[in-house]
């Protein structure tokens, strides 16, 4: 459509009484190999519809080798013909090695003498020959393409300035200072079509035998930039020797892959030297720093750390890198900052480049500043104002302010980028960040039910710590990871990693890290029967925590105790455990762990058969989860309100309950959730009459939890479907079930109760020999 309206507002040109002589046509060949930009190319046909009416500027910018010039020469070819006055291409020398960019006179003089205009007849003054330009073009139908630009100073002397009249520049630079420009930024290429690129270029022939796992891997591996595509494409074209599958290894060497994608006069590192050499020495310096970012997106606090320079600042010059085109930007970011990415040949070529400043040393002091401001994130959680928080209020007050906004959409969105960090500071042997990064990170994958990142990096760290002296630090991880087992049902191993710690952090001698050990280990016992040698442990842990001044570490051990009594039918004193937890989170102004307590509150009052007060501690619960973000806690709580539901007969509100519970955990791939979530359902719909939908819900809430091998959860579900196949009479079934469920329950440790009802439910079966 758009071709038909710019094909319908061109006039027709008048007929001369004698041919006149033709329009200057100097536009570079098309390229034969040009593929794919459908898009760009109809966007562009769409901007210069509109050429009739007025003045007709479009920018086509981007980084170096990204097909600038190759889209702007197709386009200016498609249109030619409606130009008949001439269609006039320059070469601006933006970036062109040992050539200075042309100055605006020359450029000035090359296009009037292209329109036949003699150098005696043009004014000298570049002022009075761009008004000459002007007058010259008026009512002229004329293509300018002006290629490879440098600056607006250069370009603005070169525009015209009335309708009929289309100009077409490319530039690395966004050229944003122009008035009244159409701006198109180019990037790398689609999958598929820099597939075919690299077939075209390399010629299909010659690729027939080839694998095209082979052929994608280059393309990758390239960057899916144009540039770099050609020259692959022509190393295979013009050796036949050379296989696709050589190719693809050397490039996978990232100290060669520069060098290897050069070829005659082309080569990717000396076009992006060209853009590079430009930059102020900070600006290079914030580009180096940015080749460090171990992750594909970061916002400018990072640089700035690993630089020693305010954020702010930081930001300012990775802004310039955007518009050189050296930086890029990430379009889904935060509103409220600004997101950067890195081509993967920049990063290499600018981990090339000596910028004077240690990279290497700084990064250790940038993890340990990364430490900081996730302990920052996790202490506003927690309510508390540290003095770590000064360690960014000076230069990173920016990254402060959202981590005291939201501190849990701050580490959801550089999540990837911390966990990078600490994997890489263990590889450089910076062990003291590492493991205080690693540390930090463990509370917000708790919150996450982040199971898979919370195990990695912990076992990482854990690995690079190995016959080091930081004993500190592997106590403290081993700790960590005996809770992310806890939290799976994997009691075996819990065991071992806190009886491998509990002896170091003896040593030690500190306080907060020995109570939380003794509450874990508290927990164990509980979970295996052993009630007096976990209050004994749980007391140990609370008198420890109270001369630490430890709120976090007291209410676990006052929660964990308030459970014992549950199970023991002590309902107040389980209450008084709890209303003492509720004090200590007060005074301390500690908000996160408020809704684990109000939701213990909720089953003290469940067990004791008090179902109007448990709705109203778990309805407490909720609230207080949401409005701190903790979305597992409000999963939880979600579920406990369902339980009390079914409890005092309202199926219905049960079941619903437990519905938007499963929902909420499958969208935050939160599998122990879901597992119980799924149990729940199963057993409601049971109590429903729906044997069939029962049978389903719990078949899947046990694929679950096989899958995230959490063996206390598959022993109570195992034992809810041998009840059930034994209430249908399917007696041989439910043996195989009950026995498994016993079986498996003995050794993950605990559930006592639940192995005593499926022991009763076994003796009522008949004998295997009647």
């Amino acid at each position: 459509m758009a071709r038909r309206r710019l094909a319908g507002s061109a006039p027709r040109p008048e007929v001369p009484s004698q041919p006149g002589p033709p329009g200057p046509a100097q536009l570079p060949a098309d390229l034969a190999t040009f593929t794919g930009r459908e898009p760009e190319l109809e966007h562009l046909l769409n901007i210069c519809a509109g050429v009739d009416q007025h003045v007709v500027v479009s920018v086509i910018d981007g980084m170096a080798g990204v097909g600038k010039t190759a889209l702007a020469i197709r386009i200016a070819h498609r249109l030619a013909h409606l130009f008949p006055d001439g269609q006039l291409f320059v070469d601006l020398h933006g970036y062109t090695r040992e050539t200075a960019p042309m100055d605006p006179g020359d450029a000035l003089d090359r296009i009037l003498r292209g329109l036949g205009l003699l150098g005696e007849d043009l004014p000298r003054n570049v002022d009075e020959r761009a008004a000459f330009l002007r007058s010259v073009l008026a009512g002229r139908r004329v293509l300018l393409l002006l290629d490879n630009a440098h600056s607006e100073e250069q370009i603005r002397p070169l525009l015209p300035g009335s309708p009929g009249c289309l100009t077409l520049i490319t530039s690395r630079r966004r050229l944003s200072g122009l008035d009244n420009v159409k701006p198109l930024s180019l990037e790398v290429l689609e999958p598929g079509d820099a597939l075919t690129l690299l077939e075209k270029v390399a010629e299909r022939n010659r690729l027939a035998t080839e694998s095209v796992d082979c052929l994608h891997q280059i393309v990758d591996l390239c960057g899916r930039l144009p540039l770099a595509i050609r020259i692959a494409g022509a190393r295979l074209r013009s050796r036949p020797d050379r296989t696709a599958e050589r190719l693809a290894t050397r490039l996978q060497d990232h100290r060669f892959r520069l060098s290897e994608l050069e070829v005659g006069d082309l080569a990717v590192r000396a076009s992006l030297e060209l853009s590079y050499s430009g930059q102020h020495a900070r600006q290079q310096m914030i580009l180096g720093a940015a080749a460090w970012t171990p992750a594909s997106s970061f916002a400018s606090w990072f640089p700035a750390a690993l630089c020693g320079i305010d954020e702010m600042e930081a930001e300012y010059l990775a802004e310039r890198l955007v518009d050189a085109q050296l930086l890029g930007t990430v379009p889904d970011g935060p509103a409220s900052q600004a997101r950067y990415r890195l081509h993967d040949l920049t990063r290499m070529f600018a981990q090339e480049q000596k910028s004077g400043y240690d990279l290497s040393r700084a990064f250790e002091t940038c993890v340990t500043l990364i430490a900081h401001a996730v302990h920052c994130a996790g202490d506003q959680v927690r309510g508390f104002n540290p003095p770590r928080a000064q360690a960014l209020r000076s230069r990173h007050s920016g990254t402060l302010e959202l981590i005291q906004q939201d501190p849990f959409a701050w580490f959801a969105a550089e999540r990837d980028l911390l966990v990078a960090a600490a994997e890489m500071a263990c590889r450089l042997g910076y062990l003291t960040a590492a493991w205080q990064l690693t540390h930090a990170m463990a509370m917000f994958f708790e919150f996450r039910a982040d199971w898979d990142d919370w195990q990695r990096t912990h076992e990482t760290t854990l690995l690079a710590l190995a016959g080091s002296e930081h004993r500190d630090g592997e106590a403290v991880l081993r700790c960590g990871l005996a809770q992310l087992n806890i939290d799976r049902g994997c009691h075996d191993q819990a065991q071992q990693q806190l009886e491998s710690a509990v002896g170091v952090v003896h040593t030690l001698g500190r306080k907060t890290l020995l109570a939380q050990t003794l509450t874990r280990l508290g927990y164990l016992s509980h979970a295996s029967g052993k009630l007096d040698e976990a209050v004994a442990l749980y007391d140990q842990a609370l008198m420890l925590s109270r001369v630490a001044g430890d709120a976090a570490v007291e209410t676990m051990a006052l929660v964990e105790l308030a459970t014992i009594c549950n199970g023991q039918e002590k309902y107040e004193s389980a209450t008084r455990h709890l209303e003492q937890a509720a004090a200590a989170l007060t005074a301390a102004r500690n908000l996160h762990l408020m809704p684990f307590v109000l939701a213990n509150l909720g089953m003290t009052h469940l067990e004791a058969g008090r179902h109007a007060q448990a709705v109203t501690y778990y309805r407490k619960a909720i609230d207080g989860a949401q409005r701190i973000g903790d979305q597992r806690w409000v999963n939880h709580s979600t579920r406990g309100l369902g339980e009390a539901y079914r409890r005092s007969g309202n199926l219905e509100m049960a079941k619903s309950l437990l519905d938007s519970a499963l929902v909420d955990a499958r969208a935050r791939h939160d599998r122990l959730s879901e597992a119980n979530a799924l149990h729940r359902l199963g057993r409601i719909c049971s109590e429903l009459g729906s044997d069939g939908l029962a049978g389903d819900y719990l078949h899947r809430a046990l694929e679950v939890a096989k899958q995230i091998d959490n063996a206390r959860l598959e022993g109570l579900i195992r034992y809810d479907i041998g009840s059930a196949h034994l209430r249908a009479g399917r007696t041989d079934r439910a043996r195989i079930d009950l026995e498994q469920a016993i079986d498996i329950l003995r050794r993950s440790g605990g559930a006592d109760a639940a192995i005593r009802r499926a022991q009763e439910s076994l003796a009522r079966l008949p004998d295997k020999a009647s």
